[in-house]
This record gives C-alpha cells, sequence and structure tokens, in this order.
C-alpha cells in the first residue's frame, strides 16, 4: 500500500477499527456490508455505511408538548 494511498484510506480504516460497518461495493455495484477487509482496492471502492435516518416526529407522537401552532 502506498503512502498517499493509505492517507486516503486512513478514516475508512479507523471507523472499521472502532466497530462501525464499512461497505464495499460488489460486482453488481451494490453496497454491501463487509466483514472481511482487505484494504487493496480503490478508496471509490469502500465507504463507511450510512447511519439510518430518524423520522421525524408528529403531533401525536410529540402529545401535548408539541410546539406546533394549533390550527
Amino acid at each position: 500500500m502506498r503512502r498517499e494511498h493509505a492517507k486516503e484510506m486512513l478514516p475508512i480504516i479507523t471507523a472499521f477499527a472502532n466497530g462501525e460497518a464499512v461497505e464495499t461495493v460488489n460486482w453488481k455495484g451494490e453496497w454491501i456490508v463487509a466483514t472481511d477487509l482487505t484494504f487493496e482496492g480503490e478508496i471509490d471502492k469502500y465507504r463507511i455505511a450510512p447511519k439510518p435516518l430518524m423520522p421525524t416526529p408528529c403531533r401525536e407522537q410529540l402529545g401535548t408538548a408539541a410546539i406546533f401552532p394549533t390550527p
């Protein structure tokens, strides 16, 4: 591994070492969670898995403490 390649891969390697999910792209172009990484490919073949988005609570979920104006 070249030094510049190592610098580019460092955030992904650090995330993997810290237990975060790292994904790699398969031959179909789909991102899959990797469990055994070699970090030999190009940087664009790896990514830190995106975290799921939290849904925005609606008025009913917030209850009487809702800060929404009442129609």
